[in-house]
């Protein structure tokens, strides 16, 4: 959610700037931003990949997840999929 919000505001800001109503300052801002959010999902995306192992690791379970299993995974598909 927090990456759709500041993919909008980015957005808004590039309009905003290029029909004069905003300084760059606010589109480098907006995409600092996105940047920061995309970041904090990359780390919970990690965050969560690394507690499915631990809890495999505390059941025993010895087998490492498939790469469909994997958020990392799904969003390097989604990444590279919208390129």
């Amino acid at each position: 959610a927090q990456v759709e919000a500041a993919t909008s505001a980015t957005s808004r800001a590039k309009q905003r700037y290029e029909a004069g109503a905003a300084l760059l300052l606010d589109v480098i801002q907006s995409e600092r931003d996105l940047l920061d959010a995309e970041v904090r999902r990359i780390q919970a995306d990690a965050d969560l990949e690394l507690a499915r192992v631990l809890l495999r690791v505390s059941v025993g379970e010895d087998r490492g997840p498939a790469a469909t299993e994997r958020p990392a995974a799904l969003a390097l598909e989604r990444t590279t999929a919208s390129d």
